[in-house]
């Protein structure tokens, strides 16, 4: 049995091992389930399993559908929602300025 569990709104754990939540459930064929990294696809966590053999927050499922439903909460949030956006803007713009040269105005 696969066991993954959320940690919390950063972090989940499968198999007692902790990842950040920027994974995302991928359907293969009729009955199977992957986990890939949205960044890098060549980094998967999960190879396609049936969906019998994975429980969600010990839960386990009846169809893939409802295993990638229960999935996608726990194993990925979304950028805007895990970042404080005004801050976050705040910041790289701050970064922006301090490597962007200002335009030089000739003297006359």
């Amino acid at each position: 049995m696969i066991i993954i569990n959320t940690i919390d709104e950063k972090y989940f754990e499968l198999n007692g091992t902790r990842f950040a939540r920027i994974f995302h459930p991928l359907k293969l064929g009729n009955d199977k389930v992957a986990l890939y990294n949205i960044f890098d696809t060549r980094l998967q966590i999960l190879p396609g399993v049936h969906y019998s053999e994975v429980s969600v927050d010990a839960t386990a499922f009846d169809s893939q559908a409802a295993l990638i439903s229960a999935l996608l909460p726990v194993v990925y949030v979304s950028f805007a929602e895990s970042v404080n956006i005004d801050d976050y803007q705040l910041k790289n713009e701050k970064e922006r300025r301090a490597v962007t040269p200002r335009c030089q105005v000739p003297e006359k």
